[in-house]
């Protein structure tokens, strides 16, 4: 978990994030994807939103390796980087290539004074048969109208949210591609300029601090399984991250999300939470959206499971 910047925990999750498609030149796929991710890197610092980058992991094939970035030339580094991965066998042909940099960045709170945030923003890209995907996360509540809790920051937002957009728009003007703005995520829906913050079924912001601030080590949570002859298994969400560990604080708010069918569990927080985090997982998200469109668990699919297990 971490502290957003208005001071909410909101766990290591994007607050919303935008991607763009691109065809990647003929040559160096590599060179190309590191160059086109640091001219982003690049974009993102001018408006203070990428200040450092500790490090990029650039994976190619089988071979992967974390790299510094020196200096400010974005073609030596795209070049060395290129170089260097390509010297320990990397090789992207038929495999691909993926990029992942985060980014210390700073927002700026209501009297205009600036905060280093560890991690702000965070590049992510894929390469594969000649195109190139680039995601873009911003992370804490800065951008956004209201804070995690619901409550107004107008200020704040006055001083963030201009930044974020200039830099959505300059990358969008870079990488000569439209931008597409993510899915709704656990704490805010993205547009093409920023993020806004979530509406209750009545139009009112939600206060997302409410179901971490109920939680104690025996509140029940009422977690999606999978079914099973002999243990039982959590599933785990698609999200922009990623498979994510998730729990309602309600069967109702489960079965509106997930269905009737869905097979779960009681679990209590302590027991649920701490073994996540022993397996390593992310952070786990407590009633997260579920896109409209995502695969549910029909009657049909769980009676196959269980004739399965008998014939076993």
């Amino acid at each position: 978990m971490y502290t957003t910047p208005g001071g909410r925990m909101a766990g290591e999750r994007p607050t919303a994030y935008w991607t763009w498609q691109l065809e990647l030149p003929t040559g160096d796929v590599v060179r190309s994807s590191v160059d086109a991710v640091l001219t982003v890197v690049f974009l993102l610092g001018r408006e203070h939103l990428a200040v450092a980058v500790p490090h990029m992991t650039v994976r190619a094939g089988t071979v992967s390796a974390e790299f510094a970035v020196h200096g400010s030339s974005l073609a030596e580094n795209a070049a060395r980087i290129a170089e260097e991965l390509q010297n320990a066998g990397g090789d992207s042909s038929d495999r691909g290539v993926s990029i992942l940099t985060d980014c210390v960045g700073t927002w700026v709170d209501a009297d205009g004074e600036s905060h280093r945030e560890p991690l702000l923003t965070r590049v992510r890209a894929e390469a594969q048969d000649g195109r190139l995907s680039i995601a873009v996360a911003a992370f804490g509540d800065a951008f956004l109208p209201w804070d995690l809790s619901g409550a107004p920051q107008p200020a704040v937002y006055q001083r963030n949210a201009p930044r974020l957009a200039a830099a959505l728009a300059a990358i969008t003007v870079a990488l000569r591609s439209p931008i597409h703005p993510g899915d709704e995520t656990a704490l805010a829906l993205p547009t093409a300029g920023g993020a806004v913050n979530r509406l209750n079924a009545d139009g009112e912001v939600l206060d997302l601090t409410v179901p971490l601030a109920r939680l104690t080590s025996n509140t029940p949570l009422f977690v999606p399984t999978h079914p099973s002859d002999d243990q039982m298994v959590f599933e785990l969400l698609g999200s922009p991250e990623g498979p994510v560990p998730v729990a309602f604080t309600s069967l109702d708010i489960l079965i509106e999300r997930l269905g009737t069918a869905q097979p779960w569990a009681a679990v209590r927080a302590e027991r649920f939470i701490t073994l996540m985090d022993r397996l390593g997982a992310p952070p786990v998200r407590l009633d997260p959206p579920v896109v409209p469109d995502a695969r549910r668990w029909m009657a049909d699919d769980v009676l196959a499971y269980e004739e399965e297990f008998s014939r076993g």
